[in-house]
């Protein structure tokens, strides 16, 4: 079956079932997001392409929730996005410790400009978690941090699915809200959405 094939409906049933030609298809589709929302975070594109490869391994390792996720980008684009947000930490991390940008090749991971912005960002996205109900903070740090589901949460909690939606929707509008002045940061500010 040639990768181009296969309809858009079907490609996440198949790579539940272990299907490799849906999901060569499903990375041919989306690789491009994935790569475009690492390397505007990280102006690196080793780390944008980990951060690619990365993605779609987890993918890969829970292809047997796919058929029951509602839409697949939004969902792809929420993984990137938490694979991106961990690598510009640990970029930050590595900087802090030992005063050199990572990389491989010699050449800074990411810019002491976009390493400012991150740090200024993390600074200000702190802020806006600590001022969330505690809570909210909770279900926000397990979404975000932990990347768990909201079922998860809900379970961890011991509260509803729908508690941890409200929770976690109120959440992230106050920290978007807390974050909105701080534009500026834009290759940031898109983390939160």
């Amino acid at each position: 079956m040639e990768p181009t094939s296969i309809h858009n409906a079907t490609i996440p049933a198949l790579v539940a079932q272990g299907d490799q030609t849906a999901f060569t298809q499903l990375f041919l589709r989306y690789r491009d997001l994935v790569y475009t929302t690492a390397y505007r975070v990280t102006e690196s594109a080793m780390e944008a392409e980990e951060i690619v490869q990365d993605v779609f391994m987890k993918i890969w390792t829970i292809r047997e929730e796919l058929p029951a996720i509602d839409n697949l980008e939004a969902y792809i684009f929420t993984i990137a996005r938490n694979y991106t947000f961990n690598a510009l930490k640990r970029l930050l991390r590595e900087r802090e410790r030992t005063g050199l940008w990572p990389s491989a090749d010699g050449q800074p991971a990411i810019s002491p400009e976009a390493a400012a912005n991150a740090r200024e960002f993390m600074q200000v996205l702190q802020q806006a978690i600590d001022q969330l109900p505690p809570q909210q903070k909770q279900v926000y740090l397990l979404i975000r941090e932990e990347e768990l589901t909201k079922a998860e949460v809900a379970a961890k909690m011991g509260i509803s699915p729908h508690t941890v939606k409200s929770h976690f929707d109120a959440a992230v509008r106050a920290v978007r809200a807390y974050c909105a002045p701080y534009r500026k940061l834009s290759a940031f500010f898109f983390l939160l959405f």
